[in-house]
C-alpha cells in the first residue's frame, strides 16, 4: 500500500470517527434534555397532584402545605403556563390550590405507568386513588358539574400531554376517565345491558 492510499484510508477513518462524535454530542444532550423534562414532570405528579389530600389536618395545616405547593408550581410552572381540559376553556394549573386550601381529601395518591419524552414534550400515563372528604363536592371539568361524594375512594386513569420550555412546564392537556369518575360517584348510572357477541 503506498503513502497515498494509506493517507487516504487515514483520512477517511479519521472523518467518519469525527463525524460521529459531532453527531453523538447533540444527541446526547437532547436525550439529557428529555430526561430532565420527565424528572419535571414526575414531580409534579408526585409533590403537587398526591398533595390534594392529607387526612384530618386542621385548617393551619392545609394552609402551610399549599404555601409549600404553590412554591413547587413556581418551580416546575412558568407564570402563564395553562392547562387544557376538553369541554372547558383553558385554565392556570395554580387553580389546584383551591382545592387543596379547602381540605376537601382525606387522600390522593398517582401512580405512574409510563413518561415518554420527545423534544420539548412529555407525554405521561397515570392513574389516581382520590378519597374525598364524605359530603364534599367533587369535580368534573369535562361535564362542568361537582359530585357530591360518599368518602369512598374514587380510582380513574388519564393521559396528559405536557410541553416544556427552559426547564419550565408551559402547557399541559388532560384526557381522563370522567365517565368512570361520574359512574363511582352514582352521579350517573347505567342500565344492565345485553354484552356483544364475540
Amino acid at each position: 500500500m503506498n503513502f497515498k492510499v494509506k493517507s487516504s484510508v487515514i483520512c477517511s477513518f479519521l472523518s467518519i470517527a469525527l463525524g460521529v462524535m459531532f453527531c453523538l454530542q447533540p444527541l446526547s444532550a437532547a436525550a439529557e434534555d428529555a430526561e430532565k423534562n420527565k424528572k419535571i414532570v414526575e414531580r409534579y405528579f408526585f409533590e403537587i397532584i398526591d398533595r390534594m389530600g392529607v387526612g384530618d389536618a386542621s385548617s393551619d395545616q392545609w394552609q402551610a402545605l399549599s404555601d409549600e405547593v404553590e412554591k413547587v408550581f413556581d418551580e416546575l410552572f412558568a407564570p402563564d403556563a395553562v392547562q387544557h381540559f376538553p369541554g372547558v376553556p383553558p385554565s392556570s394549573p395554580k387553580g389546584l390550590l383551591v382545592v387543596i386550601r379547602r381540605g376537601l381529601n382525606t387522600s390522593m395518591k398517582t401512580t405512574v405507568h409510563h413518561v415518554i419524552a420527545e423534544g420539548d414534550l412529555v407525554m405521561a400515563h397515570v392513574s389516581h386513588d382520590l378519597s374525598p372528604k364524605s359530603g364534599s363536592m367533587v369535580p368534573s371539568p369535562r361535564v362542568g358539574c361537582l359530585m357530591p361524594s360518599n368518602g369512598g375512594t374514587i380510582h380513574w386513569e388519564a393521559m396528559a400531554l405536557f410541553k416544556l420550555k427552559n426547564g419550565k412546564i408551559v402547557e399541559e392537556w388532560i384526557s381522563r376517565d370522567d365517565l368512570g369518575v361520574l359512574l363511582q360517584t352514582g352521579t350517573l348510572a347505567v342500565e344492565p345491558c345485553t354484552k356483544m357477541k364475540k
